[in-house]
């Protein structure tokens, strides 16, 4: 199971499209895994533009989510614990160069899993 995120979009576009189209499933969590979320919606619609060919619009990503009830909760003086700025941080795209999975462990709980697109390699992180 990979995770994404719009700062690694493109990492984890590239690996998701290295799987069997039939081992792929897109799932958006939403807010607290509980209420759907415009930012997951957004995310969800545009990674599956991309893997059917469509192109992979983040870019325009912050503009569209600028005032949206979920950003709302989770920035800013609505939120409390999240500062504003950290939303600019949340949505810049492609800063990180590496898809992250949850890898099952022989502990009994999933691992976090750096998948290094260079080496097409996971390694713990």
């Amino acid at each position: 199971m990979f995770t994404g995120a719009f700062v690694n979009s493109s990492a984890t576009f590239i690996a998701v499209r290295s799987l069997p189209r039939e081992d792929v499933t897109i799932v958006a969590m939403g807010y607290e895994a509980c209420e759907r979320c415009e930012d997951d919606d957004l995310f969800r619609g545009a990674m599956i533009d991309a893997l059917q060919g469509h192109s992979f619009p983040f870019a325009n990503s912050p503009a569209r989510l600028r005032g949206t009830l979920t950003i709302a909760k989770s920035f800013g003086l609505r939120a409390g614990w999240a500062p504003e700025a950290d939303f600019g941080l949340c949505t810049r795209c492609d800063v990180v160069p590496f898809a992250v999975f949850l890898n099952p462990s022989s502990m009994g709980h999933p691992d976090l899993v750096r998948y290094d697109l260079r080496y097409a390699v996971p390694t713990h992180v």
